[in-house]
């Protein structure tokens, strides 16, 4: 009940007045230290939250916590998304569903939005979103610091005439686009490799998203290279890559111009068989004596064919056909009409001799869907032919 002077072995002295038991002064820091731990452990987020992720990572969030409950804050800039108080059920977790809807709906047609996530007075955790419609099996981070933001990494088919594009997000450092060239001397048939740069690392600063012209007739046109012809390039741009061969396939009808997984332009050409079967609904009716038709409407369906696709490139066909937007794309690279995928066959098989021709049905999205164009068609035969046999 006095007053008492104790000293430890670790020569820290401290008194405690009154009838209370004496503890030493590390086991009162470590009672200070395990009470604010449990305080800060008591409410957390299981699901990772790390600087960049995809969009689908947060279909399911959860979290645990030993509180009655839990206000979670999903912000966007200074305006808030969503803020509820939740319960936890009788294992202590919350689970929050499709809330990457949510922040899809906020980004738009941007492809990347900046938000950030709170825990009742917790500090804010802010990240950034890209999104993405397909699961990955790695990380935002490794995928977007290694590859284009394109469905695959096989070797692409083009063809000259044809416009190509690839889109990369740069995290921290921006690196400059290159392009490694083989060229064919169209004289003498020798094959030269060169490379060239298309986009300098000062043209653009991280932490954007940039669109790159990888047409084969841009490639080709950078330096003196009118005596040569483009066999096949390889985009680089840091540890990303993108290989192209060139080939003289026949004309894509149609080419298109389409959102992909992670909602930015990419282009895919469809090379094999168009097939147009328009449909007819009419309203007929008796008059003046007359079994009449007073009303058409039409609806101009296409069915547009792949060429055979190699196993690993499907994913490009997979990704038109899941698309939210799809414009046909004329020989300069300009988007036209928008169109609807209305059916797809895109059936995969993985024996060693498949060839795989997937199938889109669309129509035009406007009202008047039949459309006439002007212009001669191609050609069957080339200028080298007889043309009177034509």
């Amino acid at each position: 009940g006095g007053r008492h002077r104790i000293k430890t072995r670790s020569a820290i002295c401290f008194h405690i007045k009154g009838g209370g038991s004496v503890r030493s002064c590390r086991s009162v820091f470590f009672h200070m230290c395990a009470r604010e731990y449990f305080c800060v452990m008591a409410t957390q987020l299981i699901t990772a939250i790390r600087p960049v992720m995809f969009s689908y990572e947060l279909q399911c969030v959860e979290i645990s916590t030993t509180e009655k409950t839990v206000r979670f804050r999903l912000l966007h800039g200074t305006d808030t998304l969503l803020s509820e108080d939740y319960a936890p059920d009788s294992q202590g977790r919350i689970t929050l569903y499709d809330l990457n809807e949510l922040v899809e709906a906020v980004i738009g047609n941007a492809p990347k939005g900046a938000f950030a996530v709170a825990l009742g007075s917790a500090a804010v955790v802010e990240f950034e979103v890209l999104r993405c419609s397909v699961g990955m099996d790695c990380t935002a981070e490794e995928f977007l610091d290694t590859r284009f933001m394109t469905s695959g990494t096989d070797t692409r088919t083009t063809a000259p005439g044809r416009y190509e594009l690839l889109n990369f997000y740069e995290r921290e450092t921006a690196h400059e686009v290159d392009v490694m060239r083989v060229l064919r001397n169209r004289a003498t048939g020798e094959i030269t490799r060169e490379s060239a740069c298309l986009v300098p690392a000062g043209a653009y600063s991280p932490g954007t998203v940039m669109s790159v012209e990888v047409s084969p007739d841009y490639i080709l046109a950078q330096g003196d290279t009118q005596a040569y012809e483009l066999v096949e390039y390889t985009v680089v741009c840091g540890n990303r890559k993108q290989r192209y061969r060139v080939t003289a396939a026949a004309a894509a009808d149609p080419s298109v111009i389409y959102r992909n997984r992670f909602n930015v332009w990419d282009t895919y050409h469809f090379a094999g068989t168009l097939e147009s079967d328009p449909q007819f609904e009419r309203s007929q009716a008796w008059m003046n004596g007359q079994y009449v038709t007073y009303r058409t409407q039409e609806v101009m369906q296409f069915k547009a064919m792949t060429e055979p696709v190699p196993l690993g490139l499907e994913c490009y066909v997979q990704d038109v056909a899941r698309s939210p937007e799809i414009h046909r794309l004329d020989a300069a690279g300009a988007s036209r009409e928008l169109l609807t995928v209305t059916d797809c066959e895109i059936k995969t098989v993985n024996d060693d001799d498949a060839l795989n021709v997937y199938t889109l049905t669309y129509r035009f999205a406007d009202k008047v869907s039949a459309k006439a164009f002007t212009g001669a068609r191609h050609r069957v035969f080339d200028d080298t032919f007889d043309n009177s046999y034509e």
